[in-house]
């Protein structure tokens, strides 16, 4: 994907890569990525390039089967980390992001 991506208000499950139990191959996203409001549990896991920040904001549910949390796992991210505001709060599942900027929020320590 070229440009930034946008998911917002989804009332079903959210998933952008995870090649493991999901078996969704990883992606390269030339600019940023922002995921807000959704309601149903989201996961950004193992995209070998965001291009710009990854945001998680607002986001609540859990998904149907393993993801508890809103995960954010294994990524390379060009630009910031940001999460605020999930319910539950976003977890990294133990799998480190290569962030070149900023990690704040709830995924500081990721």
């Amino acid at each position: 994907v070229n440009g930034a991506v946008n998911i917002s208000g989804a009332s079903g499950f959210v998933l952008l890569g995870d090649p493991g139990d999901d078996s969704c191959a990883g992606n390269s996203f030339g600019s940023g990525v922002t995921l807000s409001n959704n309601h149903a549990g989201v996961e950004v896991s193992h995209n070998q390039k965001i291009g710009g920040t990854l945001t998680l904001s607002g986001n609540s549910g859990t998904a149907l089967f393993d993801d508890a949390h809103p995960e954010v796992e294994a990524n390379t991210i060009l630009g910031n980390l940001n999460c605020y505001g999930d319910s539950p709060v976003a977890s990294n599942d133990g799998q480190h992001n290569t962030v070149n900027g900023a990690r704040n929020g709830e995924c500081a320590g990721f």
